[in-house]
């Protein structure tokens, strides 16, 4: 699951950000359970995440890396809904600035919280290696697993 299709509420028609009192609660349903996959951070419920998982894939990504991602998403999606996150594509200033400053203020809380987990991490510095791990792991079908 990515984390925005919980974080992101549609609301009269309109995407709304959750509370922190929401989003707090829902992430606390989401990773209650024994198994789960969440793609997405919010540094805000990254310690109870971490208490409770059991491997962490970090994408350590340059900066440049990250804003051409965004840019190929836009160019893809064009604003529509995302299939893959439920969500709308839609690029504001703030979020801009966000990923700009991420790895000044933000890479730095999380590299140190990663290494006091006591799971397994996995770290990626380019995508290239995420698509050569990707190809090492056998394909599951989804189909046979029970919900």
């Amino acid at each position: 699951m990515h984390i925005d299709s919980y974080y992101w509420q549609i609301i009269d028609g309109e995407r709304v950000e959750s509370t922190p009192q929401q989003w707090a609660a829902r992430h606390r349903q989401l990773i209650a359970t024994n198994e789960w996959v969440i793609d997405g951070m919010k540094l805000g419920v990254l310690d109870e995440r971490l208490a409770r998982a059991d491997t962490v894939i970090y994408l350590d990504l340059r900066t440049a890396a990250c804003l051409s991602g965004i840019v190929r998403r836009r160019m893809r999606y064009r604003g529509k809904l995302r299939p893959d996150l439920g969500v709308y594509d839609r690029i504001t200033w703030e979020f801009l600035r966000w990923v700009w400053s991420f790895r000044r203020r933000h890479r730095p809380v999380l590299l140190a919280k990663l290494a006091g987990f006591e799971g397994h991490t996995i770290l990626f510095r380019r995508r290239r290696d995420v698509r050569r791990f990707l190809d090492t792991i056998a394909p599951v079908d989804i189909t046979t697993i029970a919900t």
